[in-house]
Order: structure tokens, then C-alpha cells, then sequence
């Protein structure tokens, strides 16, 4: 099937990613992809220019998302208390998580063959996330908390243990959000 010009970045993203949670970053290539969405390999190329830029455009949702979420605590409320912010940070961080699992599975199964580009854009926000998230409580076993549960969160729904197809889960993401927000809350001890 030959893709339209207007849904073929969105289908090859759509594509790349699938074949990445299937194959890992190393395990995929451009190939493949163009295998799966029935084109040639330089119509992937010529939208995606490399792997690298095709891996960076399948993560990149979820990269926006993740920097965000720091931009959207940081425009509260004048008048919000680091408490708020820091749970709001979470509780964004949680929908994060649930939203973007697939993402979520490649980075956490294949870290250190992610592009550059992606491993810069994580370290950005993780920086930017942890001035939020440390701003209310700054020792540093409730950091260490708040780092081991929003870990474990991505670890539990996407790790290599965990289901890597949204269709193949039991819950909604609604349904896993009303029953996250307020365990993560619980296990930070009432707060992040």
C-alpha cells in the first residue's frame, strides 16, 4: 500500500515505534519499517533522513510530553505551595507514564542504544522535573522515594516483565490512573 503524503510521517511514527517495543532499537531498521508500511526504504529515509532520526521521531510524543509536564508545574499558581506543585508534578508524571507506554517500554529496554538526541532531551527533563519534585522536600530519602516509586511505576507498566500492547491490558488507561494517583501518593508517604 502506498501511504499519503498527509498521514505518512504520522503512519511511518506509528510503524517505528511498534517495531521498536517488537525489535529494540538495536534489533530495528529502517527496512523494517518500511517493510510494515509497505513503502520503499527511501521514503523512510527521505522523511526520517536516518534510523536515528526515525527512533528520535517515534519517541518524540512522549519527549514533549515528559518536557511539558516541568512547564506545566512551573505555570501554576503564583500563590501554589511546593507541596501542590511537587504532587501536581507526580500526578502529570503518572499520566506520563499510562500515556505513553509503548515509548516508556523502549527506553526502558533499550537506554544505551537510544540516540543522543533522545538521552539529552531525558536528562533535560529529568533535571528540570527534579527541581520541581525536590523544591518541597529536599532531604534526600524522600527524594530517593519519589525517584524508587515513579520508577517503579515505569517499571510496573513498562519494563520488560510488563505487557507491551494497550490492547492486550485489562484496564483502561482511566481505570489504571484512578488506581495510580492515589498509590503513588500513598507509597511517597502522602506527598512527593
Amino acid at each position: 500500500m502506498a501511504l499519503e503524503r498527509s498521514d505518512s510521517v504520522a503512519e511511518l511514527r506509528r510503524i517505528a515505534l511498534e517495531t521498536l517495543v517488537r525489535l529494540g532499537v538495536k534489533g530495528m531498521t529502517v527496512q523494517a519499517v518500511a517493510d510494515a508500511a509497505g513503502c520503499t526504504k527511501s521514503n523512510v529515509l527521505y522523511h526520517f533522513g536516518s534510523k536515528s532520526g526515525l527512533v528520535v521521531a517515534a519517541l518524540e510524543p512522549a519527549l514533549e510530553r515528559l518536557a511539558g509536564v516541568a512547564d506545566l508545574v512551573a505555570a501554576g499558581a503564583a500563590d501554589e505551595s511546593p507541596k501542590a506543585k511537587s504532587l501536581r508534578a507526580v500526578e502529570l508524571l503518572v499520566d506520563t507514564i499510562v500515556g505513553h507506554r509503548l515509548e516508556a517500554y523502549v527506553v526502558l529496554n533499550s537506554l544505551a542504544e537510544l540516540p543522543s538526541e533522545v538521552l539529552a532531551s531525558l536528562h533535560q527533563s529529568s533535571e528540570q522535573l527534579a527541581l520541581v519534585l525536590n523544591e518541597w522536600r529536599q532531604d534526600p530519602r524522600s527524594t530517593l522515594r519519589t525517584h524508587i516509586v515513579l520508577g517503579g511505576v515505569a517499571f510496573a507498566l513498562a519494563g520488560p516483565f510488563s505487557s507491551t500492547s494497550l490492547a492486550d491490558d485489562q484496564l483502561s488507561e482511566e481505570e489504571l490512573l484512578v488506581m495510580l494517583r492515589p498509590l503513588v501518593l500513598e507509597l511517597l508517604g502522602g506527598g512527593a
